[in-house]
């Protein structure tokens, strides 16, 4: 008789929405009904376990010990594409270490098996509970406050956290109370996990805003994954900076927005319903917010130089007017990411993504077979289409004038951030990924260069504002020129750009149009020849039918 390996059993689905707050919103909350009456008080400990490698984060998993009184419960959990589910094993132990025959029996056994190394503490979390339960029609919902110590070798760090986990009935119950919270108080959603926070202290790398996709997914799963990995950016780069004021938190937070618009607008035939348009809107107004900002911080970066200037003191006296404007623009930035209006865009966002009217599509039977088409197909068409559009835009690159040139720019950046979305639908040519993506950052860059070029003068009074002395205006003209001067070397980068590009193979395959047809054998060629020709108009009617539409804005019927 053979040993069987253990059996893996099905996973509890945990669903639960975190919110980070302050003590004072606390007695706030106490308006709220389900704030009535004392709560459960408990004391946590919990310890997080990995190999040294960090094999089991890498592998979706996380790993804890939690002594709750004198009882110890190990628990596994595991993402499931969602930012509000997650599956979850837990069993009984008798002591704080890990208990291998119980891991053994979860999916993460095999993971940690795989290494060969040892798991290790990564870090100790202490937490003061309070735990109540709210009752809301067939739902019950227990709602836990977190006053949290996380210690990483030593590292520490203190938070609080707001838990709102469903014990029975539906989720639109929890997204309901979450909701009722907000108009008490502006609660800032928290998709950072308390296992993640202590791998990040213990000096894990933050891991990367990469949608998971297969090539089979459906259409809808896809745009979700796609969305929930730029929000998470854009949530956690916000708090990043609203940690530390710094200009990577602004660029990387603005690139989230720029990710999610451009998701919003491929998947647009597909996730169109009531919220779509208002939500978009959103997320241009606070791009627009963190846009002065930016655009200071890339002056000070790519144009000022004081060594270009020919008067010393005239530099020095620019620069302190640079600095002066950028930190008026940081707090407009950061008066943005710390409103109400911010943190209500992240909820509302999320709910939707997860549980939105565009994943209903009554009575738009369409719509609805295109969100259970398989991924693939759909970004084949999409990258397709945003290929064709570049193809067209750049074929006469040299003589366009600074708006097409702009606009061919904005077509590159829309097919370099389709082609990130997408790269996991096409895991099996990685290689051919590589270098399209490639080719297509040498273009996008130098187009970019060239954007700023010619947008010198005005960035240049941008940063200036109004009533700058006239020292200073004539300055900014000396940085500008020199800049332009450079014109010509960035053109022809672009255009070397733009033919890598056009030679570079598409990772999504060839499509049927390009692909020259067989030969085909003599006594085929000699049929009737009217049959031959209907068949080419057919083909040829067939073929404009099926073409999707300019620009990469649609999906595939």
């Amino acid at each position: 008789m053979t040993d069987q390996p253990p059996t893996v059993p099905d996973a509890p689905v945990e669903t639960e929405l975190k919110f980070e707050f302050e003590p004072a919103q606390l007695r706030s909350l106490a308006r709220h009904p389900a704030f009535a009456g004392k709560p459960v008080v408990k004391k946590l400990t919990s310890t997080y376990f990995d190999t040294p490698s960090f094999a089991l984060r890498q592998a979706g998993f996380t790993l804890r010990v939690r002594r709750v009184g004198t009882r110890f419960i190990q628990t596994v959990k595991r993402d499931r594409g969602s930012m509000f589910e997650r599956d979850e094993w837990e069993t009984p132990v008798p002591t704080r270490n890990v208990d291998m025959v119980a891991l053994e029996a979860t999916p993460a056994g095999k993971a940690a098996a795989k290494t060969g190394e040892p798991l290790v503490p990564v870090a100790v979390i202490r937490a003061n509970r309070a735990i109540r339960l709210w009752a809301d029609g067939d739902a019950a919902i227990e709602i836990v406050v977190d006053r949290c110590e996380i210690e990483a070798g030593a590292a520490k760090h203190s938070f609080m956290e707001l838990e709102l986990e469903l014990k029975a009935g539906q989720a639109k119950a929890v997204h309901a109370l979450a909701g009722a919270l907000f108009d008490i108080t502006p609660l800032r959603l928290g998709l950072t996990s308390k296992g993640e926070r202590g791998y990040r202290l213990a000096g894990a790398k933050e891991a990367a805003f990469d949608p998971e996709l297969t090539a089979e997914m459906p259409v809808a799963a896809a745009f979700a994954a796609i969305a929930r990995a730029c929000l998470a950016q854009v949530i956690e780069q916000a708090a990043a900076f609203r940690a530390k004021a710094h200009p990577e938190g602004i660029h990387q937070t603005r690139v989230g927005l720029r990710r999610l618009r451009t998701a919003l607008r491929l998947f647009e035939t597909v996730v169109r319903d009531h919220d779509r348009d208002r939500l978009n809107a959103e997320v241009e107004w606070l791009a627009n917010e963190l846009g002065p900002a930016r655009n200071l911080d890339v002056f000070l970066e790519d144009v000022f130089d004081p060594t270009a200037l020919t008067d010393p003191g005239v530099a020095k006296r620019y620069e302190a007017w640079l600095q002066r404007a950028r930190k008026a623009a940081y707090q407009q930035a950061s008066a943005a990411l710390e409103s109400p209006r911010f943190a209500r865009l992240t909820l509302d966002l999320a709910l939707w993504i997860e549980d939105g009217d565009w994943l209903r599509p009554i009575g738009d039977a369409t719509r609805a077979i295109q969100l259970g088409q398989p991924a693939a197909a759909f970004a084949a068409v999409v990258l397709e289409d945003l290929r064709r559009t570049v193809k067209k835009r750049g074929k006469d690159l040299v003589t366009l004038d600074v708006e097409r040139r702009h606009s061919l720019r904005i077509r590159c950046k829309r097919l370099r951030y389709a082609s990130e979305f997408f790269a996991h639908a096409f895991d099996s040519r990685r290689k051919k990924h590589a270098a399209f993506v490639g080719a297509l950052k040498e273009m996008q860059n130098a187009l970019g260069l060239l954007n700023d070029m010619a947008q010198a003068h005005e960035s240049a009074a941008e940063t200036l504002g109004k009533g700058a002395p006239q020292q200073l205006v004539f300055a900014a003209g000396e940085l500008v020129g020199r800049l332009r001067a450079k014109k010509g070397k960035n053109l022809e980068k672009s255009v070397a750009g733009y033919d890598a590009l056009m030679k570079a193979e598409r990772f999504w395959g060839e499509p049927a149009s390009d692909k020259p047809a067989k030969e085909k054998p003599a006594k085929e060629k000699a049929g009737k020849g009217k049959k031959k020709g209907k068949g080419k108009k057919a083909k040829a009617a067939k073929a404009a039918k099926s073409k999707p539409p300019e620009d990469g804005g649609g999906a595939p019927a």
